[in-house]
């Protein structure tokens, strides 16, 4: 394994991140399932990884969560964490305590959160041109009840802009609600996409295994197995565990 090429290897620092990522969202409910795994390479080319990380945290009255290569920013020398994406979510949330409108304070605590990713993380981006850089991207996400006691489900997506004369690449982050398209209330982030619609859709032999296996539990039951297989069906990458 090497560094993926969205990440400029740093001497000092060490990235931990990876997630396979489910959530839907549907005006009357919202549902996030992740695995736990915090992985990546230090500086010295050892492989680093634990399964008891926490990627979907509650905040206040919100809930966040996060996908993506950057969850954690570490230094080699001090352990010291520079950048923690849910510590920097619980930032975000104070910095809008006086903000009454739950709309608003939803979409204002993602956007700060929006705004702190970026700093810390765009410098550590290389300047890979696009079709040689990792598909992924990072992508934070604020749950919580609005004026009226609705789910909500606040997006950012931190899109890579890329420069052809070796500019490094820039982050942009996007904050908008969730789903975009009411006829498309899923979304994913990480890897694993193809398994958990492998699963959904139900035609292949150990996905019908797997969903006889939750039969008549519900949808939070079928989707929490969605990603359980997803994690099962992928052994081999290390991002995701």
């Amino acid at each position: 394994m090497e560094f993926r090429p969205t990440i400029r290897p740093d001497l000092s620092n060490t990235s931990l991140g990876g997630t396979i990522l489910f959530f839907y969202a549907d005006g009357s409910k919202v549902f996030v399932a992740a695995d736990s795994r915090f992985a990546g390479l230090s500086s010295r080319g050892q492989w680093m990884s634990n399964d008891d990380g926490c990627k979907i945290i509650s905040i206040g009255t919100f809930i966040f969560f996060y996908s993506g290569p950057f969850a954690k920013i570490v230094n080699n020398t001090t352990n010291e964490i520079l950048f923690s994406a849910n510590q920097e979510a619980e930032a975000a949330f104070g910095a809008t305590q006086n903000i009454s409108n739950r709309s608003r304070r939803l979409f204002q605590t993602a956007k700060i959160w929006g705004e702190l990713a970026k700093q810390a993380t765009e410098p550590r981006l290389s300047s890979a041109p696009k079709d040689e850089m990792d598909s992924d991207t990072q992508l934070g996400g604020f749950a919580g009840l609005d004026q009226e006691g609705v789910p909500r489900l606040e997006l950012v997506n931190m899109n890579i802009t890329t420069f052809a004369d070796g500019r490094p690449n820039t982050l942009n982050p996007v904050t908008s609600k969730w789903p975009v398209d009411a006829r498309k209330p899923f979304g994913f982030g990480g890897g694993g996409i193809a398994e958990i619609l492998e699963f959904e859709r139900n035609v292949s032999p150990r996905a019908k295994r797997a969903n006889q296996a939750v039969q008549g539990q519900g949808d939070y039951a079928r989707w929490i197995a969605a990603v359980e297989s997803a994690i099962k069906w992928l052994p081999g990458d290390l991002y995701i565990g």
